[in-house]
Protein backbone atom coordinates (compact mmCIF):
# COMPACT_ATOMS: atom_id res chain seq x y z
CA UNK A 1 0.00 0.00 0.00
CA UNK A 2 1.11 3.65 -0.71
CA UNK A 3 0.83 6.32 2.21
CA UNK A 4 -0.22 9.41 -0.26
CA UNK A 5 -0.09 11.69 3.54
CA UNK A 6 2.18 11.68 6.35
CA UNK A 7 2.21 13.76 9.76
CA UNK A 8 4.86 16.34 9.85
CA UNK A 9 6.24 17.61 12.82
CA UNK A 10 5.69 21.44 13.55
CA UNK A 11 2.16 20.92 11.28
CA UNK A 12 -0.67 21.23 13.10
CA UNK A 13 -4.36 19.28 12.51
CA UNK A 14 -7.50 19.13 12.61
CA UNK A 15 -9.41 16.51 15.19
CA UNK A 16 -13.00 15.51 13.36
CA UNK A 17 -16.28 14.48 15.69
CA UNK A 18 -18.45 11.42 14.41
CA UNK A 19 -21.70 13.11 16.80
CA UNK A 20 -21.30 16.49 15.77
CA UNK A 21 -19.46 17.50 12.30
CA UNK A 22 -18.92 20.73 13.03
CA UNK A 23 -16.93 19.90 16.20
CA UNK A 24 -13.57 20.11 15.81
CA UNK A 25 -10.52 20.44 17.70
CA UNK A 26 -6.63 21.19 16.24
CA UNK A 27 -3.69 19.18 17.72
CA UNK A 28 0.16 19.90 16.65
CA UNK A 29 2.70 17.14 15.79
CA UNK A 30 5.66 18.09 17.78
CA UNK A 31 8.04 15.20 17.02
CA UNK A 32 7.36 11.62 14.90
CA UNK A 33 8.97 8.26 14.78
CA UNK A 34 8.19 6.09 12.54
CA UNK A 35 5.60 4.09 14.37
CA UNK A 36 4.45 7.13 16.46
CA UNK A 37 3.86 10.96 16.57
CA UNK A 38 3.77 13.00 20.09
CA UNK A 39 1.70 15.29 19.87
CA UNK A 40 0.26 18.89 21.72
CA UNK A 41 -3.19 18.71 22.93
CA UNK A 42 -5.01 20.63 25.25
CA UNK A 43 -2.07 21.57 26.92
CA UNK A 44 -0.53 18.14 27.47
CA UNK A 45 2.00 15.90 25.23
CA UNK A 46 0.39 12.07 24.26
CA UNK A 47 2.47 9.87 22.47
CA UNK A 48 -0.35 8.16 19.63
CA UNK A 49 0.20 5.10 17.50
CA UNK A 50 -0.09 6.02 14.07
CA UNK A 51 -2.24 3.41 11.62
CA UNK A 52 -2.42 3.63 7.89
CA UNK A 53 -6.15 3.96 6.68
CA UNK A 54 -6.78 4.12 3.07
CA UNK A 55 -3.02 5.53 2.32
CA UNK A 56 -3.63 8.12 4.45
CA UNK A 57 -1.83 8.16 8.38
CA UNK A 58 -4.41 8.92 10.97
CA UNK A 59 -4.44 8.72 14.99
CA UNK A 60 -6.84 8.27 17.81
CA UNK A 61 -5.66 11.14 19.98
CA UNK A 62 -8.58 9.91 22.75
CA UNK A 63 -8.82 6.52 22.45
CA UNK A 64 -10.25 3.67 20.30
CA UNK A 65 -13.85 3.11 20.69
CA UNK A 66 -17.11 3.66 18.30
CA UNK A 67 -17.65 6.94 18.58
CA UNK A 68 -13.38 8.01 18.93
CA UNK A 69 -12.58 11.14 17.19
CA UNK A 70 -9.79 10.66 14.42
CA UNK A 71 -7.00 12.81 13.27
CA UNK A 72 -5.85 11.94 10.05
CA UNK A 73 -2.79 13.67 7.73
CA UNK A 74 -4.87 14.71 4.82
CA UNK A 75 -6.57 17.16 7.47
CA UNK A 76 -3.81 20.22 8.44
CA UNK A 77 -5.71 22.94 9.93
Amino acid sequence: MTISSYFQAGQSYLIRFIGDADATATAQVLRRTAKTVRVMLEGEEKNLRVAVVNGVETVKPFGSYSMAPVMSAARPA
